[in-house]
């Protein structure tokens, strides 16, 4: 379960990462701009299972310390790629790639990013597929490539039911 806690762009605060981290009987990862390893320590104590950590916010070495420290406190790091020149932001103890198939600077969404990145992904980690998701088919052919995770957003936020949305496609994905 994917909790947004920046509130300048997404109106997230650590208040829905703590109630989510209460309520859900599923690992609860911090989507935000972590930039410090005070924001580490917060999700930690907040309930978080995971936290998400963007390359392009950070230099290499922030990225590896900021994993390492991660690991300390027991939390899972998604590691977020968006190109073929971040994959030296992985280390050995990077366990869960994610691939942004979203162009931060234009915001359209390319999901031959997720398919050209394959190659070069490391194949004892977890590969995440990351945006611009929005039916079944699509998740089912990201699972032949050999990816195991999905972040899906925004195909049910738009949606008037997330949740009857969210059972409709579990259940096209099971077919």
């Amino acid at each position: 379960l994917s909790v947004l806690t920046d509130s300048t762009y997404f109106g997230g605060t650590l208040a829905d990462l703590q109630h989510a981290a209460r309520q859900a009987k599923i690992p609860v990862i911090r989507k935000e701009f972590i930039i410090d390893e005070y924001q580490i320590l917060q999700a930690r104590l907040s309930g978080a299972s995971a936290i998400l950590l963007i390359a392009a916010a950070l230099s290499i070495e922030e990225t590896h310390r900021f994993i390492r420290l991660s690991k300390q406190l027991g939390l899972e790091v998604l590691l977020e790629l968006h190109d073929e020149k971040e994959i030296e932001y992985t280390s050995p103890e990077t366990t869960i790639i994610g691939i942004n198939n979203r162009n931060l600077g234009t915001f359209v969404t390319d999901l031959k990013k997720s398919y050209r990145m394959v190659e070069l992904l490391p194949r004892d980690a977890v590969w995440v597929s990351e945006s611009g998701i929005s039916n079944p088919e699509t998740v089912k052919e990201l699972r032949k490539a050999g990816y195991r995770g999905f972040l899906i957003g925004e195909n049910f936020m738009r949606s008037a039911n997330p949740g009857a949305s969210l059972e409709e496609f579990i259940k096209g994905v099971l077919q």
